[in-house]
Parts: structure tokens; sequence; C-alpha cells
């Protein structure tokens, strides 16, 4: 694909941000000069090689390129960066063992902890409103339930380093959240639901052979 130009931004912006107020209108303009000036990247992800990660995404999820003007992970990350995280997440993704490349509609089950509390089980899946915290999210469910969950995406470095970089850490603030997380701290020995998942994912980066796993400050 060539690099896109006003052509392809403008309606682009119109799409992703819409409105006609004088905020909207700067947003857009934003939106094109910072797309005209991350060319190379805006065209990798509108483009992207057939059968990859990062073809998948941009189809299920094209508003992704509103990171274009919104914060992806980290607060302090520049556009360039920001683009770069997303392109090397799903360059990582490509490399990963055929489980790990699934659809947004889909879900992983990393392990089945029913024999420790009913209904209780990791899962990996990538919900839309962890889109700007990372591009796969660990999560403690209980049954449907979405107890917990930690965003993170994958990055490989320029010496070859892979970094997992943790965007988001949430849990529920449901009426009988406390009661829950105490019974399943019962459960767990201990060990809070919070802190459970975070050993949960840094077993996964040892499997997934990742050699730094770092989470971005509550600053950024």
């Amino acid at each position: 694909m060539t690099a896109p130009g006003l052509l392809t931004l403008l309606p682009m912006a119109r799409r992703l941000l819409p409105g006609n107020s004088p905020g909207a209108l700067a947003l857009q303009a934003r939106f094109i000069s910072t797309g005209l000036r991350e060319r190379a990247a805006v065209a990798q992800m509108l483009a992207p090689s057939p059968g990859t990660s990062l073809q998948r995404i941009m189809a299920e999820r094209p508003h992704l390129m509103g990171a274009l003007v919104w914060p992806y992970q980290c607060a302090t990350w520049p556009a360039d960066e920001r683009l770069r995280r997303i392109i090397g997440h799903y360059h990582m993704i490509d490399n990963l063992a055929a489980p790990f490349r699934f659809s947004v509609e889909e879900r992983l089950i990393l392990a089945d902890l029913d024999s420790i509390h009913p209904g209780m089980m990791l899962v990996l899946d990538q919900p839309e409103w962890f889109l700007r915290e990372g591009g796969l999210t660990m999560n403690l469910f209980l049954d449907s339930f979405r107890a917990y969950s930690i965003a993170f995406s994958l990055f490989r470095s320029a010496d070859g380093r892979v970094t997992a970089t943790i965007g988001g850490i949430q849990g529920r603030n449901r009426d009988d959240m406390l009661d829950t997380y105490r019974d399943l701290t019962r459960t767990l020995h201990g060990l809070r639901p919070r802190d459970f998942l975070i050993e949960a994912l840094r077993i996964l980066c040892r499997l997934l052979q990742v050699d730094h796993l770092s989470a971005v400050s509550e600053a950024a």
C-alpha cells in the first residue's frame, strides 16, 4: 500500500472521531496530521500482510487506528511508539503457537480451576473495553462473571528481548465484590485474587519465553 494521504485519513478521522464541534474538529485535524507524520506505520496497519494477526485485528477492530490520538498502554508514549507497540504485539502473536492466534469473539481457557473453587477459570481474551490497555487480557472468571483482569501486550525490542507490558489491572465494583474477594482469598490460601492473577501471568510469560514483565505506573 502506498503511504496514506489526506484522502485516506480525512474520512477515517470523520468516522472514528465524529462531530462538528470545535473540539471534535481539532481532534480530527490532529488525527490527520499525526497520520501523515506516521504514514509508514499507518500504512502497515491499513494494509497488513494477508493472514497475519495484524490483518485480523484491523478487520475486527479498525478503530484501533484511534491510537494516533488517544493513549495506548502508557500515557507518556508518543504516537510513533504507540503504533510501534501495537504492530509489534501482533507480530509477536504470529510467532506464538496456534492457540494464541484467536478472534476477538473467542476465549482461550488457560486453566479450569473448578476443583479449587466452583466455576473458577483462568481465561485469555480480547475485550473491547481493554483495547487501550493491551492486546490480550488475562482474567479470573467465576462461571461467566469476570472477577479480575490484567490487560497486557507483547513486544520484541531491537536487541531481541521480549517484554510483556501490563497496561491495566482491574477488579469489579459490584456490591458483593468485597465478600467475593474475601472468599476467593480464603480459597487461594491467603493469596488475593489480584496477586494470584499476577502470578498466573508470570507463569504464562515464562512459558512464552518473555524476558521482562513490566507495568505502567499509576502516573502514566
